[in-house]
C-alpha cells in the first residue's frame, strides 16, 4: 500500500527504493522498484 502511494505521488524509484528500506529493513534494487512499479500502473490507472 504505502509503495502505491509513493507511486501515484511520482516519487522516483531512488527515492521509493530508499523508503522501502527503511520501512522493510531490507534493501531493494532500483530494478525491483521498477518492476513493482510496472505492476503497478494497472491499479494506479484504474
Amino acid at each position: 500500500m504505502a509503495m502505491m502511494a509513493m507511486v501515484i505521488q511520482g516519487m522516483s524509484t531512488r527515492k521509493i527504493s530508499t523508503v522501502t528500506e527503511k520501512l522493510c529493513g531490507e534493501a531493494f534494487t532500483k530494478s525491483t522498484v521498477m518492476e513493482l512499479c510496472k505492476r503497478l500502473d494497472p491499479v494506479v490507472q484504474g
